[in-house]
């Protein structure tokens, strides 16, 4: 795929993946959007083609108005998402709900905002990031 002047949306570009992907996008020529839910910790994306946004990506009216501020998705990148850690009796369920809301169900409404277009113009790419952390260094063990 060629980026050069491809229109790229970022989630999650407040840290991390997210950032340096935009950054990346950018670098390559893409014009890109740049989004977190507080746009504050994107100054630094202040740059030609890079454009910030505020996106809670659990908010539908949120990834409706940026979808329509950027009028073409050529790429879509879905980073934004969080993990939670805790023994299973000790998460509870909103806690959970909250999670599966940015981690899976904003990928979903992410890909439906934006696959229509793809499918009409026959160009498009979308990525979706995922990652996990173990809670410990020490390697898993069945116990004694």
């Amino acid at each position: 795929m060629r980026l050069d002047g491809a229109r790229a949306l970022v989630t999650g570009c407040s840290s991390g993946i997210g950032r340096a992907t935009a950054f990346e996008l950018a670098r390559h020529g893409a014009e890109v959007w740049a989004t977190a839910r507080e746009p504050s910790s994107l100054e630094e994306f202040r740059l030609p083609g890079v454009h910030v946004a505020r996106l809670d990506v659990t908010c539908p009216t949120d990834v409706e108005r940026v979808v329509r501020e950027m009028t073409s998705v050529d790429v879509l990148v879905n980073n934004a998402g969080y993990g939670v850690e805790g023994a299973i009796e000790e998460v509870e369920d909103e806690t959970l709900r909250a999670q599966y809301e940015t981690n899976v169900f904003a990928v979903w409404r992410l890909c439906r905002a934006v696959l229509p277009a793809m499918r009409r113009r026959h160009y498009g790419a979308i990525v979706n990031v995922s990652s996990f952390t173990l809670g410990s260094n020490e390697p898993y063990s069945r116990g004694s």
